[in-house]
């Protein structure tokens, strides 16, 4: 039985801040664009970072279904050209697990690496913006259908581009008689 039934889920879409290195495998280094002050971030590689207070009030609430870890979290060479002695701020890397329809799923990644998450979550996120515990300025949320999002469907049968013909032994003698007459007829005439 789904444990995530009745519950509401939305794209959360943050503030969109560098990409994502990996010099080496299993590692990943976050490239800031553009240092901002938005307590969750996203990195184009499909990288989300949090800052520690964002990591405190996801902690107090009990937020499940995510691990976090930290980050190398780096500027990028025209940042630190135009801005020549700011510090990297200290965050910690998202990590959503799987969906996994047998238990609840605050938040975890779509089939395209959206970000989804549930009501509870937003709701929490949201508090926490009005208290002034997190700036989320330029995140946004947008609702979603949970069966659009998670493909439970098994995939149907690849059809070929081209179909085999049932070839028959008469078929073909009938056309190549046709085809010699055919022949036949305009070399005699």
């Amino acid at each position: 039985m789904s444990k995530n039934k009745g519950v509401d889920y939305f794209y959360f879409k943050p503030f969109r801040s560098g990409s994502v290195s990996y010099p080496k495998k299993n590692e990943a280094i976050y490239i800031i664009d553009i240092l901002t002050r938005e307590d969750i971030i996203y990195f184009d590689d499909f990288g989300y970072l949090i800052t520690q207070r964002t990591l405190e009030v996801l902690q107090e609430n009990n937020l499940k279904g995510v691990k976090v870890d930290h980050a190398d979290v780096k500027f990028s060479i025209q940042h630190n050209m135009k801005y020549k002695d700011q510090k990297v701020p200290k965050y910690y890397r998202l990590i959503p697990l799987p969906y996994d329809d047998k238990e609840l799923k605050e938040v975890f990644l779509d089939e395209q690496y959206n970000l989804i998450i549930n009501g509870r979550i937003k709701e929490v996120l949201l508090k926490n913006v009005a208290l002034k515990k997190l700036r989320l300025k330029h995140a946004f949320f947008d609702e979603v259908v949970l069966n659009d999002v998670v493909d439970k469907t098994e995939e149907d049968e690849e059809e070929p581009v081209l179909k085999s013909e049932v070839k028959s032994w008469k078929r073909q003698i009938i056309i190549f008689t046709a085809v010699i007459a055919i022949v036949g007829y305009f070399f005699f005439k």
